[in-house]
C-alpha cells in the first residue's frame, strides 16, 4: 500500500521541461544572454554561451514561448504542448532588429 501510495505522489508532482538552442538566423552562432519567457508566467530562462536554455518544473499543458534579446527582433511561438517526464525541444532564430532608433538621445562628438 505504501508503494502505491508514493507511486501515486510520484505521478501527480511529475514536471515538464522546454529546452533548446537560440541562434542568430544569418550567422548560425549561438545567442548568449537571450531570454526565453512563457508567456503569461513569470517563468522563464537566459541562454548560457552556447545558446542553450532550459525551462523545468512546468505543469502539463500547452504554453506560448516569447523569445527576446536586445538589437534582434522578437519571436513568439504558440502551442508548445507539454506532458510530464518529456523534454520538449524548442529552438529558435533571432533577426537582427533594423529599426534601431532611440528617440531622444543626442550624442555629440
Amino acid at each position: 500500500m505504501q508503494s502505491f501510495i508514493l507511486y501515486m505522489l510520484l505521478l501527480t508532482s511529475s514536471s515538464g521541461i522546454i529546452h533548446g538552442r537560440v541562434t542568430d538566423s544569418s550567422t548560425g552562432e549561438p545567442l548568449c544572454g537571450a531570454v526565453v519567457m512563457i508567456v503569461g508566467t513569470d517563468m522563464g530562462a537566459m541562454t548560457d554561451r552556447s545558446g542553450m536554455y532550459t525551462i523545468k518544473d512546468l505543469t502539463e499543458g500547452t504554453y506560448v514561448l516569447k523569445v527576446r534579446m536586445v538589437g534582434m527582433g522578437e519571436v513568439t511561438v504558440e502551442g508548445v504542448e507539454v506532458v510530464p517526464d518529456v523534454a520538449v525541444e524548442q529552438d529558435f532564430q533571432l533577426h537582427l532588429y533594423s529599426g534601431c532608433e532611440y528617440p531622444g538621445i543626442l550624442i555629440r562628438i
